[in-house]
């Protein structure tokens, strides 16, 4: 196949020039390419095994699939063509590999390579490729760990806590700083007026080091969503913000985000508070009970926090309220209790169904700063029980 281009008019002389590329002769070296390291890898795979060397051998192993990253993934990288080297391993590489390892049943440490071909995937924009081709690095190193007496806890790599894979989550850390500081998206419950300091890379990273790898791998999938769907990737074209689907989207990472903050809560809580459902939860928590008494009762004699469930109508109006007193508020405790009210409606609100009549599925700038409220509410949970997060 040729692809013509022409340039009319572009030539010093005035007639007109063509241009003609033969892709598939530049297919074809790179075709070559990819067929000599494939053929490589899998030749010296199957001399290891034939001489006798030790199963999951990393050093060895490390330095025979290197050829993938020197000859296809830096270059194809170097050229835009990232996205060739990752299907290259995905769809070649690999399997091949795995086919030999099935028929030799001979296991080769395969971490380097799994690695290498999830930063392919990474860098090319599939987030959630990236993250199973991590798992399978983890994998990897768990299997090979155990033959060298080593122990390894399962899911530490999607924690992204390593020397080289903690720069893959430096972006949503970035991000997760701004949007919970108010730098970005909204300002409507600045981390700093209710936790006391602001985020930094320094105390996110210490904290998230201390969650489970389900809590760590959850919030910071809802807030990968979060800046997807508030059109971070394409921020001159606005026309799409307030599109039925987006706001959808970022629906249902307000109800992830309560969802996380009540799943937190509840591990805290284990031998503590027993209860099913988030209102006691909330309220006979030692650590939040004090603020029962801090909010009040209204003029019905009932209490402000954690509240009576909101319904219909009542959601919005109860929401952009307290909204709006948590903006006015400077007292810490006062801000709190509001806070947690909101977490508290959100959670029942969107848990069960989706009540798209509720004013925050078309009205952008209301959604940010529910999220913005409600993810500040799980980093004030995580506070109050003795998690250090600013």
């Amino acid at each position: 196949m040729k692809y013509q281009i022409e340039n009319l008019g572009c030539s010093a002389s005035g007639h007109e020039e063509e241009n003609v590329i033969d892709v598939d002769s530049c297919l074809g070296e790179f075709a070559q390419l990819e067929e000599d390291v494939l053929h490589n890898i899998i030749f010296e795979c199957e001399q290891a095994i034939g001489q006798g060397h030790s199963q999951r051998d990393r050093s060895n192993a490390d330095h025979c699939f290197g050829r993938f990253t020197s000859f296809v993934l830096k270059p194809y990288v170097e050229a835009g063509m990232v996205s060739r080297a990752a299907a290259f391993s995905a769809n070649k590489l690999i399997p091949e590999l795995l086919d030999l390892e099935g028929r030799s049943s001979f296991q080769f440490h395969k971490g380097a390579l799994f690695y290498d071909t999830a930063l392919a995937f990474l860098l090319m924009g599939d987030e959630a490729r990236f993250e199973y081709y991590l798992a399978m690095t983890d994998e990897e190193d768990y299997l090979t760990h155990g033959i060298e007496g080593k122990t390894q806890e399962r899911g530490m790599h999607n924690k992204k806590q390593g020397e080289l894979s903690s720069q893959t989550i430096a972006s949503a850390v970035d991000f997760a700083i701004q949007f919970g500081n108010g730098t970005i998206l909204t300002s409507a419950c600045p981390v700093k007026s209710v936790l006391g300091s602001e985020l930094s890379s320094e105390s996110i990273n210490n904290w998230r080091a201390g969650l489970d790898v389900f809590h760590h791998a959850e919030l910071f999938r809802s807030l990968n969503e979060l800046r997807i769907f508030c059109g971070e990737d394409v921020p001159h074209y606005p026309a799409v913000r307030d599109n039925p689907y987006v706001m959808l989207r970022l629906g249902k990472v307000l109800a992830h985000v309560a969802q996380w903050s009540e799943s937190q809560l509840t591990l805290f809580q284990t031998g503590v508070v027993i209860a099913k459902t988030l209102h006691p939860k909330l309220a006979t928590d030692p650590h939040l009970s004090s603020l029962v008494s801090v909010a009040g009762k209204d003029s019905h004699g009932n209490d402000l926090y954690p509240g009576k469930s909101a319904t219909g109508t009542d959601v919005d109006t109860q929401l952009k309220s307290l909204l709006s007193q948590i903006r006015s508020e400077s007292a810490a405790d006062e801000k709190a209790w509001r806070v947690l009210r909101v977490f508290y409606i959100i959670r029942n609100s969107t848990a069960h169904q989706i009540v798209s009549s509720l004013n925050f599925y078309t009205d952008r700038q209301y959604l940010l700063d529910l999220l913005q409220v409600t993810f500040v509410a799980a980093l004030l949970i995580q506070q109050r029980k003795g998690r250090t997060v600013v």
